[in-house]
């Protein structure tokens, strides 16, 4: 009778399993997606979400991966803007906080900003001011960067997306080197002597001058990577840092001065064509105030001086509002190259960005 119940028993199994559409019986459960084991070559952008406690980061402008973060509290505030990594240590233990650990830690302010591996509760902010990232994130995001990488830091989210504006930068590689073009400047004006009785060399450019001696004093003309560009409407300038030092400076003209012109970034990829750049944007909201009425003097834009009704301006009217005189958009071109970046923006240049560091632009 036992025997006979048992057999009964898996009949009915069988038969209920023969009943089952055959991709349920076959299925396999679904597994918990992976980290990739790198990522992407390319660009990258770390963009780090205060509201959401998330970070992004992508590859020449495609998302390439997502995590949770944990960043300052109230009392402690991570602050934000435009920043990008300046210092890594697989492991350090804090100078500020008691030499608390820091695994995986990529600096982004001497002032003791960075990003690491840390407690991340998830969904709230949990930290001193640095951001924290999951053991497997950090790791992984640790072995990804170089010094430089970008990273930008806002209360909502911003996403980088492809550009085009006539005022970005071409590539117009740099004539021979000094000692070549002395040489060649020197066998022409011979040649031209010979040929008449006397000529004329006109002086010149003063700005070229200019620009020639900031280049020769700091001896970075022939400095390998990148170039970065800030174009400061506090101060009507454009800077040029490569290396993490200062290269030139030089004035630019800004029209509509009393309205903000925004904080935006643009990073040079490139393209099939050698020859050709694409331009990503990212516009980073900035928490300037308009000046109060009735008080008198100009502190300068990072206390805010703008009418109540001013909006910053869009990544494109930004560019249409600036000129740049030829002979720097000349110099610049000739260091143009994958991965420069422009950063344009109403503040001038703040304590952060100093020797070690790109440029850092705090928006809060």
């Amino acid at each position: 009778m036992r025997l006979a119940g048992i057999f009964a028993g898996a009949a009915a199994i069988l038969a209920a399993l023969g009943a089952q559409p055959a991709q349920a019986r076959n299925a396999v459960p679904e597994k918990r997606q992976e980290r990739p084991a790198r990522l992407a070559d390319g660009q990258l952008l770390i963009v780090i979400t205060l509201a959401a406690q998330r970070v992004a980061v992508y590859a020449d402008g495609a998302l390439a991966i997502r995590s949770h973060v944990a960043t300052g509290v109230p009392g402690h505030p991570t602050p934000t803007g435009i920043f990008s990594v300046i210092g890594k240590e697989r492991y350090h233990a804090s100078n500020i906080y008691s030499g608390a650990p820091m695994p995986f830690m990529q600096r982004i302010t001497w002032s003791g900003i960075a990003l690491h591996q840390g407690v991340v509760p998830g969904g709230r902010p949990a930290s001193h001011g640095c951001i924290r990232l999951t053991p497997d994130f950090a790791h992984l995001l640790y072995g990804a960067t170089k010094l430089g990488a970008r990273v930008i830091i806002a209360q909502n989210e911003v996403q980088p997306a492809d550009f085009a504006h006539p005022f970005l930068f071409a590539l117009n590689p740099a004539p021979p080197p000094q000692a070549d073009r002395a040489a060649a400047t020197k066998t022409a004006k011979a040649e031209a002597v010979t040929a008449v009785d006397a000529v004329t060399v006109s002086e010149p450019d003063p700005l070229a001058k200019e620009l020639d001696a900031q280049e020769s004093k700091k001896e970075l003309v022939q400095a390998s990577g990148p170039i970065s560009i800030f174009i400061s409407a506090k101060e009507k300038k454009l800077f040029v840092r490569r290396q993490f030092l200062p290269v030139f400076e030089a004035p630019v003209s800004i029209r509509d001065g009393e309205r903000p012109i925004g904080t935006h970034v643009f990073t040079a990829l490139s393209t099939a064509d050698p020859a050709r750049l694409r331009w990503l944007a990212v516009s980073v909201p900035d928490n300037l105030k308009p000046k109060a009425s009735g008080k008198e003097g100009r502190k300068g834009r990072d206390m805010g001086d703008f009418r109540d009704d001013d909006r910053p301006s869009t990544a494109a009217e930004a560019l249409d509002r600036i000129d740049v005189p030829a002979e720097l958009r000349a110099r610049l071109e000739q260091i143009m190259s994958v991965g420069a970046s422009v950063i344009v923006s109403d503040r001038g240049l703040g304590d952060e960005t100093g020797e070690g560091t790109d440029f850092v632009v705090l928006t809060r």
